[in-house]
């Protein structure tokens, strides 16, 4: 398989953004729609950048829809960030849960930069919402390249309150913290963590679809043949950050690196020695 492509005309290509070029296209459609939701602040750099980016394994995803005229339009990305001496982005507001699955011997892997521009209205009689369908491919490529790749056992995820139940329901997320999962919410509340335990995630989504016919077989979508030939895509396209990609992010498009505390410097000088030149 050379690329990974769906929709009803084949018109939706998942980019694995190892170039550089397609790499600020991501972080470009993610901070565009940050900052158009208040979630970020105005950056000089127009990207979604973090010293997470840097940390090998990290992958980030771009969804390009082609037009008529042949023309490729980012409308979604996402990236995925393994668990580091870092830490994960999430362990800022929700550090307490992370680490209780730290000490059971977990292995979370964050989906972070959850990003799209497609529209939420149904184009068709049958079939999930454009938006709802590119949510599927991006989790489904994540959810491999987590489990199968990087070998890690959750998938944890901080999602804004009315994207909860599209993952709870949908995507069989459960609370990251489940002692607060019924606690009532104002409008302060940010972001909710959910996490969907890998070694069990396949019986899960049987048991929820596997009666269910055509696309609302969600378990068949995920579990099917085409499963290898997706993994070796996703093994062959991963590319490593260079320190030049890294001096470029963290460094020339921002300052990140610099401003950074003592012990994240040293832990990506260390990591890029070429950094240091």
């Amino acid at each position: 398989m050379k690329d990974y492509r769906f929709g009803a005309r084949n018109e939706y290509r998942i980019v694995i953004a190892g170039e550089r070029h397609a790499r600020e296209r991501a972080l470009s459609l993610a901070y565009c729609v940050y900052l158009a939701a208040g979630l970020v602040d105005s950056r000089p750099s127009r990207m979604l950048v973090s010293c997470h980016d840097a940390i090998p394994g990290t992958l980030t995803f771009l969804v390009e829809r082609t037009n008529d005229n042949g023309s490729a339009v980012a409308v979604a990305s996402l990236t995925l960030i393994p668990d580091s001496e870092l830490g994960l982005p999430m362990d800022g507001a929700h550090h307490a849960a992370l680490n209780q699955l730290r000490k059971a011997g977990s292995k979370p892997v964050e989906l972070a930069k959850l990003a799209t521009v497609a529209a939420t209205e149904k184009v068709r009689t049958r079939g999930p919402a454009p938006r709802d369908l590119i949510l599927l491919h991006l989790f489904k490529v994540a959810y491999l390249a987590a489990r199968y790749l990087g070998h890690a056992t959750d998938l944890v995820i901080a999602v804004a309150p009315e994207q909860v139940n599209f993952f709870r329901r949908v995507l069989m997320f459960e609370h990251l913290e489940p002692d607060s999962s019924d606690a009532p919410r104002d409008d302060s509340t940010l972001s909710i963590p959910l996490r969907l335990r890998l070694d069990t995630a396949e019986e899960v989504f049987e048991k929820r679809y596997g009666q269910r016919r055509g696309s609302k077989n969600i378990f068949r979508f995920f579990v099917n043949e085409t499963q290898n030939d997706i993994l070796s895509w996703l093994d062959a396209s991963t590319k490593p950050l260079s320190a030049a990609d890294v001096r470029y992010l963290l460094v020339e498009k921002s300052s990140l690196l610099e401003r950074s505390d003592e012990a994240t410097r040293r832990l990506i000088l260390d990591l890029y020695p070429g950094l240091r030149e």
